[in-house]
């Protein structure tokens, strides 16, 4: 991977890929500049065809406008809620694809979804950014993996292609628009396939030890146990049997430092209070996108506890 991009090699040639399809004269609209990276990628998949790229980001990289400074790649350093508004009320042409890789909370992935889609082509492509695999990472970005889940349910997206922490397809009707509830249930579903687990198989120390021989494998792929699973049972398990949780360690130093901020943590939730959402017509989302991003926490001191019942 190239660190100034954040992209995998293959994920940037998939990335050349679907800018080619874009026809001459075409608009590519990417939410998230970063390090001008992917604009790149953009520019050198369509240039000489009259191909507009516009990139929007409440904070560019120096290094994105030195990168992008002799190509046709229009920064814009403002947020995706102004740049889709100045989108509507400037008549701007459709667009042929749009890449979404900016904030990965819940609530932005959510806005930059029901904002910039309705400009989408009939035939245009929308791709996000760091959708990550089930089986690898998938503690990682849980805002993009609500927000897209719940896209995928509700069967917004034509043809889904996931590859890498790509997902792309064609938006089914870009005039529906996602709202909490749905996220809300997709969020759901996450937890209640833990709760079963958890109901059917109370031999939790089981299901942990097979999970933990094969993470120290190696192997990264289950269908049955996967990270975001493993996470949940072991924090379901301290609550209902910590001792026979606690003796699977085998860094019990690990687990105790774990532990213990996993309680500061859970004892310092709260509410987030509204402010500064005086342009969301949906406000739930704002408490929403915060209870996800506490939970974001919550897994990534899990998956640090269960590092410290692994050799590796």
């Amino acid at each position: 991977m190239d660190n100034s991009s954040q992209l995998w090699v293959e994920e940037k040639e998939l990335l050349f890929d679907y800018a080619s399809l874009v026809p001459k004269g075409g608009v590519i609209v990417e939410i998230g500049t970063a390090q001008g990276g992917s604009s790149e990628i953009f520019y050198n998949a369509t240039k000489d065809r009259e191909i507009e790229i516009w990139s929007y980001d409440i904070a560019p990289s120096l290094e994105a406008y030195e990168k992008l400074r002799h190509t046709m790649v229009f920064i814009e350093h403002k947020s995706s809620e102004q740049g889709a508004f100045e989108w509507l009320q400037n008549g701007k042409k459709p667009i042929d694809f749009l890449f979404i890789d900016g904030s990965h909370t819940l609530k932005d992935v959510f806005i930059d979804y029901n904002l910039w889609s309705p400009f989408l082509k009939p035939d245009g492509m929308i791709c996000f950014h760091d959708y990550d695999p089930p089986t690898k990472c998938e503690t990682v970005h849980l805002g993009v993996r609500i927000v897209v889940d719940s896209m995928l349910r509700l069967g917004l997206i034509e043809n889904p292609v996931h590859q890498y922490r790509l997902i792309t397809g064609k938006i089914r009707d870009n005039s529906i628009k996602l709202s909490t509830n749905d996220c809300k249930e997709t969020f759901k579903t996450i937890l209640d396939r833990v709760i079963r687990i958890c109901e059917n198989d109370k031999n939790l120390d089981k299901i942990l030890k097979d999970y933990i021989k094969m993470r120290e494998m190696g192997v990264k792929c289950n269908e049955q146990i996967t990270d975001l699973d493993a996470c949940y049972i072991i924090n379901f398990g301290l609550k209902i049997n910590r001792e026979s949780i606690f003796q699977l360690t085998k860094n019990k130093r690990k687990f105790f430092e774990w532990e213990e901020v996993l309680q500061m943590f859970e004892h310092s939730l709260y509410d987030n209070q509204l402010k500064d959402t005086d342009y969301l017509e949906d406000k739930e989302i704002v408490k929403l996108s915060s209870q996800v991003s506490l939970e974001q926490v919550r897994l990534k001191i899990l998956s640090m506890l269960i590092k410290s019942f692994m050799m590796l």
